[in-house]
């Protein structure tokens, strides 16, 4: 009796140790992951769970700016980051690689109460430079402008910041926290006016996507846009490719599709 009993407890501990050390036969592939907040409000959860579902692999995943993503990669908290910046030169230097994998627009989006449905690109500088300050002078309606815009340190102020007013800088009446808190903010504000990724905010409610010259963002020839990129420390391999491929898949090609972006393979 005494021997069955410590044969069972040496069992239970076996089984114990073999889980915690991921050696057992129960135990999964597991990928820690710094997603930028702008990939994540374009795709995240959708793609996560097709992939998880697919492989069986888990996906632990942080929402972050896409530099703080990319720096999480570098503390080694996280196997793989997604980011809408271009990594620094000297990160190829250490090992890192960039692998794009979506073209997405930069949306020019308007609380509905705006009449306005169409910038010129100067128009555009104007108001983001805060030298125009009333919709009446841009077109229909009436009512100050209110800027918001996303966080200094974010993917969306940088690309934004460097490709319509790449001279004096944006001025504003708001500064979102993280990329994705504007599309939120220009629900809730009448008269207001931000950026973010098309992928982010297409199909949210209370909320115009304005022109650019008669363009769309999903249309050709609009001329605003970031490239969605994952950076892996040397070449991605085991769990990390795995999730690199499916999203280069054709599942992940007609998900980013589906979301009004460009894959890019």
């Amino acid at each position: 009796m005494r021997t069955n009993m410590i044969l069972k407890i040496t069992g239970i501990v076996f089984a114990f140790i073999m889980m915690i050390s991921g050696t057992g036969l129960c135990a999964g592939e597991t990928i820690q992951y710094s997603c930028s907040a702008q990939v994540y409000e374009a795709f995240g959860d959708e793609m996560i769970d097709m992939f998880t579902k697919e492989t069986g692999i888990d996906v632990k995943i942080h929402v972050s700016s896409s530099r703080s993503a990319v720096h999480r990669l570098l503390r080694n908290f996280s196997d793989i980051a997604s980011t809408v910046r271009e990594i620094y030169p000297h990160y190829y230097e250490y090992g890192y690689v960039q692998i794009p994998f979506c073209r997405d627009s930069l949306a020019v989006i308007a609380n509905k109460s705006v009449k306005v449905d169409n910038f010129k690109p100067d128009q555009l500088r104007s108001v983001f430079y805060k030298e125009t300050t009333d919709w009446k002078d841009i077109g229909d309606g009436s009512g100050k402008i209110v800027v918001v815009i996303p966080g200094h340190k974010t993917g969306a102020f940088e690309n934004f910041d460097r490709q319509v007013v790449p001279v004096r800088g944006l001025r504003y009446d708001f500064l979102a926290y993280q990329s994705t808190m504007v599309i939120r903010l220009v629900q809730n504000y009448p008269n207001s006016v931000s950026f973010i990724g098309y992928g982010a905010v297409k199909g949210a409610e209370d909320v115009n996507i304005l022109k650019i010259d008669g363009l769309l963002p999903n249309q050709k020839g609009y001329p605003y846009y970031q490239i969605m990129s994952f950076v892996t420390k040397g070449e991605p391999s085991g769990p990390v490719q795995k999730f690199v491929d499916f999203v280069k898949s054709e599942k992940g090609r007609k998900l980013i599709e589906k979301r009004g972006m460009q894959p890019i393979q």
